[in-house]
């Protein structure tokens, strides 16, 4: 319903204005059932909206808020931990605080997760970028150092080829080895053993 100072006007645009009384008054006066989202007076009812608008909403405060259809209001039964879907009856008490715990504990235990991860988050950004710098660092020194590491490695190159230059020649190997002298005694001759034997006679 479209609630003004006058009074309000039912969501589908039908009826005329009605007085504030007459929210919530346990009569249906609008056919979407705009006027009465606290009461099941207008439960079931079938017109332009209704399907939105044929729920009853459970503030719950202290726990977790939800919709009910309306003809679950007033019906005997404590729907809404608050107890606002029974107060024609009065008979379901605010419990939201106890059955909320449970729920808060939940909550509690999240957000400091999620802290917990968005702390570990920062840590490793700054480390991040601590190594970055670090990496950066080192890849400029490296980059002033190369020059002088090219005409290093330059010069000792060239010592190299100068010292080559100056080594003398490999002698040659001869083509043809000269024969091995022959040990062993004339095959006709006398031994030396014989020779010494007859100086001894």
């Amino acid at each position: 319903a479209a609630i003004s100072a006058e009074g309000f006007r039912c969501l589908d645009g039908s009826g005329s204005l009605l007085p504030a009384a007459a929210l919530n008054d346990d009569f249906c006066d609008c056919a979407d059932g705009s006027d009465e989202p606290g009461t099941a007076a207008c439960a079931g009812q079938e017109g332009a909206g209704a399907a939105t608008e044929a729920l009853f909403f459970c503030a719950n405060a202290g726990a977790r808020p939800r919709y009910l259809y309306r003809s679950r209001v007033n019906d005997g039964i404590c729907d809404c931990c608050d107890g606002s879907d029974e107060r024609r009856t009065g008979a379901c008490p605010d419990t939201c605080l106890e059955d909320g715990r449970s729920h808060r504990e939940a909550e509690s235990k999240r957000i400091r997760a999620w802290e917990k991860g968005t702390e570990l988050q920062r840590r490793l950004v700054e480390s991040s970028e601590m190594d970055l710098e670090l990496w950066r660092k080192e890849a400029e020194s490296l980059r002033a150092a190369l020059p002088e590491l090219e005409r290093e490695a330059r010069e000792r190159k060239a010592a190299f080829e100068d010292a080559k230059a100056k080594l003398p020649p490999a002698p040659e190997a001869s083509a043809e080895a000269p024969p091995a002298e022959s040990t062993s005694p004339p095959p006709d001759g006398p031994s030396a053993k014989d020779a010494i034997a007859r100086r001894a006679q």
